[in-house]
């Protein structure tokens, strides 16, 4: 190439890349263009791969841990193209980003928000988000939200163990409300960020904005783990007067945490009135429902196929999320795929022995029989196992220890960790009642025997 068509093909692409800074400038908030993007410069594009010049390392950590999905967007729209980005340092210290893919799905909104550039997963639907009997009311809250933002529920928190659903919940809710009406403004964004974003604002003397660009230009507020505030007076100080502000506005707020607001410690006491004021729910480790529901849903997104047998497998281990649950799918799937066989319950027993805590038939048995003596009462089996002394609940409770002392070959100590964690000695005086029960009465004997016909 000679050097004429060489400067050429430069200025093409430097053109390129100022179209590229023109079109993020359009679509970011003033704070964000002016402080992280403005001053970016470009150095190179050979081989398919944009070398931008950065001016500081903190500038460049920033776009790498919050800006690189409006940069890919704008360098897709403008190249018409993927490409690789590489980020430089004054110093010329490198640091490559793979390029986006050409099937990168976009959210519905070619514009991002005007006031922080964190999209909303556009894969977190309420639609999906897998539910059972006692989680049903996050989907009916969420829709009543979303459809009348900042009206009944309102702050929203939502507490729960990590890898509960917690994200997909709120970021479902806020995609749900803004196609409902697309004018609303919804600001997603974790503690960390924003109290980074809060920090910058400050360094570069862009408060005002700051400020402007949480209040004003927002209708719904989503902030994840807000327990990551703690430690930080000036940022939870700066965020209450967000709050409120928000609050009389009628806003919509969304918070999430792994704890219910009076158990943050180190939280500001004003801060955890404020949280505890509004609606809290809280999401829980997965029902053995939800684990079989999600199991389905993401072996068929796979294409894998594991034999029922070693579905049911899958379906009698603890998890302490789907997370956990999901990791074991895709830990198969690729032992599968590597030996190109279909998996047998003994190889997934092998391939998982390490990584997950497998029931013992025992206490699957005992869950089985619980489960079936509360569905005939109509009750769940937590009221079942609870320390409830209505005498139908007694009853129901003897009789289900019953069934599970005929049918399994199980000790007192199971059968009592099983209701409750009761001790072997009220296991052997329920056990003596309503045998002389089934002895003296003969509805009893006959409720007993119909239980014992309908279990397998």
């Amino acid at each position: 190439m000679t050097n004429q068509n060489a400067n050429n093909t430069h200025l093409h692409y430097s053109n390129l890349f100022k179209k590229t800074l023109e079109h993020l400038e359009e679509n970011l908030s003033p704070f964000i263009w002016q402080v992280f993007f403005k001053n970016l410069s470009f150095k190179s594009f050979q081989k398919n791969t944009l070398e931008i010049i950065v001016s500081s390392t903190f500038k460049k950590n920033w776009i790498l841990k919050f800006g690189l999905f409006p940069l890919y967007h704008s360098c897709l729209f403008i190249f018409q193209q993927a490409i690789n980005i590489k980020l430089v340092e004054r110093s010329y210290e490198i640091l490559k980003i793979q390029g986006v893919s050409p099937s990168l799905k976009l959210s519905s909104s070619n514009k991002f928000s005007p006031y922080f550039p964190f999209k909303l997963n556009s894969l977190y639907k309420l639609d999906s988000f897998i539910t059972d009997a006692s989680t049903e009311i996050l989907l009916h809250i969420g829709n009543i939200i979303a459809e009348n933002p900042g009206t009944k529920y309102n702050p929203l928190f939502i507490a729960g163990p990590t890898g509960t659903g917690k994200t997909h919940l709120v970021q479902a809710i806020g995609s749900l409300a803004q196609t409902k009406n697309p004018l609303l403004k919804v600001v997603y964004i974790s503690a960390e960020e924003w109290s980074n974003l809060f920090i910058s604002a400050i360094q570069h003397k862009k408060f005002d904005e700051f400020r402007r660009e949480n209040r004003t230009n927002c209708d719904i507020l989503i902030m994840d783990d807000i327990h990551f505030l703690v430690g930080k007076e000036a940022c939870q100080t700066e965020f209450i007067h967000t709050f409120n502000n928000l609050f009389q506005n009628c806003k919509q707020i969304i918070i999430t945490s792994t704890k219910y607001p009076y158990e943050i410690k180190g939280l500001n006491p004003f801060l955890q009135s404020r949280l505890s004021c509004g609606l809290i729910l809280d999401t829980k480790p997965p029902s053995q429902q939800i684990n079989s529901t999600f199991l389905k849903r993401k072996i068929n997104a796979l294409g894998t196929n594991f034999s029922n047998e070693v579905q049911q497998f899958l379906s009698n281990c603890d998890y302490s999320s789907l997370r956990e649950l999901e990791g074991v799918i895709l830990r198969l799937s690729a032992f599968a795929h590597n030996n190109n066989c279909k998996l047998s319950i003994r190889e997934a027993k092998i391939c998982l022995s390490r990584f997950l805590k497998i029931k013992s038939s025992n206490q699957w048995e005992l869950e089985r029989i619980c489960k079936h003596v509360a569905s005939y009462f109509d009750i769940t089996p937590n009221t079942l196992k609870s320390h409830c002394r209505q005498r139908t609940l007694v009853l129901a409770r003897q009789m289900a220890m019953s069934l599970c002392k005929r049918n399994v070959p199980c000790t007192l100590v199971e059968i009592g960790k099983t209701f409750g964690g009761r001790d072997h000695s009220t296991v052997i005086s329920s056990l003596k009642k309503i045998k002389n029960l089934e002895e003296s009465n003969i509805k009893i004997k006959a409720l007993l025997t119909r239980l014992q016909n309908t279990l397998d």
